[in-house]
């Protein structure tokens, strides 16, 4: 997405009045990447103790930091929206039938629907993620990563390693020939591209990906198979409801706007945790039913991302005693309740054994709780266990660098020496 000079023009005056006239916090700069998404931690609970909400000029939004239940109750609000065109500064929405195909898809992704739309494909999309549909992908996961870990000798940096695999890893799972992957690949980053503000989609692989995905879909209506793309098309509820070929297909996009991007920062951000703790490693190996722990509690010390979801106001509200304005940006962050003591003691020690891991805020909650939470963590456990299996004793080299993202601690380089 491109903002105009002009609209860049009104979001500067916009923050630097409010940077007056508002609360603030000059501890927290999520444009510093070098040094914040390094340490994120001391900023947030300091957020968590003395800053529960502020308004941040770096990013021309307000920032709240609740515990979990309060910042829940918050986020489901009918007051607040998920859709891009709720912002004060959002471009003029383009009408239905000047839209093109990307465009048209990115109007139906399931973050952006209307609330009973959004409850309605979540009903119809559950059954694809059940746990035995997922324990099917197994075999493939382990595969792909597999490959990726063939490049995990010497010193090699994991960023490179891990950042393909959960687009494969998707692209599998919706069915996608292997010979068409980089038109896939290049439908992800144009929708991607739309949600950062310094990113200019190109649209030409982005088409030709559509209708790629849209013949799998149309296959798969066709000659049904034990696979993903069929569950969601013949899953239907009690009324006799399905999924048509363009919602599945706006749904495989939903997929594409978080899942390969931040479960590839999942993934980078539980080794860079876990490679600090050979004596956690050792544990691993022999005893792997702590793995899932191991991911969990990775994310909850240190989180992929730098912030939490973000809600546009869609009426003038107070939130935590400060008035919100109609079309006010808020990121609702939730890393602070991850280390709030009164739910996680001595919430700074990595400990794989906490009881009460379930209460970590990984993947959201309620209606926005992720719909592909258990891919995600099926992918995480079998990349760190493939990891710690195929990597003699890791051994980080310096602290990884950092790239400005507006969502994520985005990693560029992670130098890791595997002493074979």
């Amino acid at each position: 997405m491109q903002l105009s000079f002009a609209t860049k023009c009104r979001i500067a005056a916009y923050s630097i009045k409010n940077s007056f006239t508002k609360p603030t916090f000059r501890g927290y700069n999520p444009n510093d990447a070098k040094k914040f998404y390094a340490d994120p931690n001391p900023v947030l609970d300091e957020m968590r103790r003395n800053h529960q909400i502020f308004f941040c000029p770096q990013i021309a939004a307000w920032v709240c930091s609740q515990d979990k239940k309060e910042t829940f109750d918050m986020g489901r609000s009918d007051k607040f929206s998920l859709n891009f065109s709720d912002w004060r500064f959002a471009p003029k929405p383009i009408p239905d039938d000047e839209q093109n195909a990307l465009e048209k898809l990115l109007a139906n992704l399931l973050i952006v629907l209307p609330s009973a739309d959004h409850m309605r494909i979540r009903r119809l999309v559950q059954p694809a993620f059940l746990p035995r549909n997922v324990v099917k992908m197994e075999d493939a996961i382990s595969r792909i990563v597999d490959e990726a870990l063939e490049n995990a000798t010497g010193d090699f940096n994991l960023v490179e390693v891990s950042k393909e695999v959960p687009l494969k890893i998707i692209a599998e799972l919706v069915g996608v020939p292997t010979n068409f992957q980089r038109e896939f690949k290049g439908l992800a980053e144009a929708i991607l591209a739309t949600y950062m503000p310094t990113e200019a989609p190109d649209p030409a692989l982005a088409f030709e990906g559509i209708r790629i995905v849209k013949s799998v879909i149309q296959d798969r209506r066709d000659n049904p198979r034990d696979d993903f793309i069929s569950t969601l098309i013949q899953t239907a509820d009690e009324d006799g409801d399905r999924l048509s070929i363009d919602e599945v297909m706006a749904f495989v996009a939903s997929l594409l706007t978080a899942g390969p991007d931040t479960t590839a920062h999942f993934i980078n951000c539980v080794i860079y945790t876990v490679v600090q703790y050979p004596e956690v490693i050792a544990e691993l190996k022999a005893d792997p039913s702590l793995i899932d722990n191991a991911v969990i509690e990775s994310n909850r010390l240190n989180y992929f991302a730098h912030s939490g979801g973000i809600r546009f106001a869609k009426e003038d509200v107070e939130l935590c005693g400060e008035k919100i304005a109609k079309g006010d940006m808020i990121k609702f962050n939730v890393n602070t309740a991850n280390l709030d003591p009164s739910v996680f003691p001595d919430p700074f020690t990595f400990d794989i054994h906490r009881k009460n891991l379930k209460d970590a805020w990984i993947f959201g909650a309620g209606s926005h709780f992720c719909v592909g939470a258990s891919l995600a963590k099926t992918i995480g456990r079998i990349f760190l266990q493939k990891f710690i299996e195929k990597v003699p004793s890791p051994e980080l080299l310096g602290e990884p660098k950092y790239e400005k993202d507006f969502i994520n601690r985005k990693m560029t380089c992670m130098m890791i020496r595997s002493h074979e």
